[in-house]
């Protein structure tokens, strides 16, 4: 006989029907929470490896920019129209992680806001 025979011959006696069994609640809650915990560290990794993706797309792509303009594909006035535009889209892609706009609490207010360097030597720096 088989183990479902076995399980079903017990149905009928009111004290050993297994589906009110604490061992197989139990059992079964513990699979059902084991199952959703790992669809869900699935969903993470998932989550987490796409968005490496895209922002190691925008560097590569500042990369093959770069190579252009040294190469004499594109003009200076080209590489940083395309160069801006990239870096707009890392920037917007980092202001929607969660802790994104949160800056340390060791860090001390700086009175004067931070300058973004530049790649051109001719420009001056501020005062």
């Amino acid at each position: 006989m088989s183990w479902w025979g076995l399980l079903l011959a017990q149905v009928g006696r009111p004290d050993k029907d297994p589906l009110r069994q604490p061992e197989v609640i139990w059992g079964t809650v513990a699979l059902a929470v084991a199952l959703f915990a790992g669809a869900f560290i699935i969903w993470l990794v998932d989550r987490w490896r796409k968005r490496l993706g895209q922002q190691q797309a925008a560097f590569d792509e500042l990369t093959e920019y770069r190579q252009m303009l040294e190469n004499g594909e594109i003009t200076e006035e080209e590489y940083q129209r395309l160069r801006a535009k990239v870096s707009r889209r890392i920037h917007s892609g980092l202001q929607s992680l969660p802790n994104a706009g949160v800056s340390s609490p060791t860090a001390a207010p700086s009175s004067t806001p931070p300058q973004r360097p530049t790649d051109d030597p001719n420009s001056a720096a501020p005062p």
